[in-house]
């Protein structure tokens, strides 16, 4: 059996966080990890902590925590069909990080289904805000179109 292992400084990169902050889920039991010289992830487990964490966040939402009166939001669900949904998650991830800091009323889950090649991608959202994702799904999909093509 084969693991693919992630370093702290790239977990840190993937989540949109900074290193100690991963050390610190790994301290908390939140994040699995193992001392391997230094901390190694599994990127299972990466990709679990990253659900646990969203499936929080749709609960939240579902129940009108951090909702601000007055605003739109829309949801929308991305099935997007790859060989390696990485490069795209961690673009979309690294966004959402960054917009949740101006727009707290911002949700996301990522689900990968290896068997199919689906990762999925459910957000919600201010309408200006999801349509820069979109344009972000976009281009992979068109890079991936012409690397593919070539």
């Amino acid at each position: 059996m084969e693991f693919n292992f992630i370093t702290v400084d790239r977990a840190a990169e993937i989540l949109g966080v900074t290193e100690k902050s991963v050390r610190e889920f790994i301290a908390k039991g939140e994040l699995k990890a193992a001392k391997i010289g230094q901390w190694k992830i599994r990127e299972e487990d990466l990709r679990d902590f990253i659900g646990a964490r969203s499936n929080r966040a749709i609960e939240a939402f579902l129940h009108g925590e951090g909702e601000v009166e007055g605003s739109l939001t829309i949801c929308t669900i991305i099935d997007y069909y790859t060989d390696n949904p990485q490069p795209l998650m961690e673009e979309l991830m690294s966004q959402v990080n960054s917009e949740l800091q101006h727009t707290p009323t911002i949700r996301w889950t990522y689900a990968w289904h290896q068997e199919t090649g689906r990762a999925r991608y459910t957000l919600w959202g201010p309408p200006d805000f999801l349509a820069r994702l979109l344009g972000v799904v976009d281009r992979h999909r068109e890079k991936e179109t012409r690397t593919n093509g070539e």
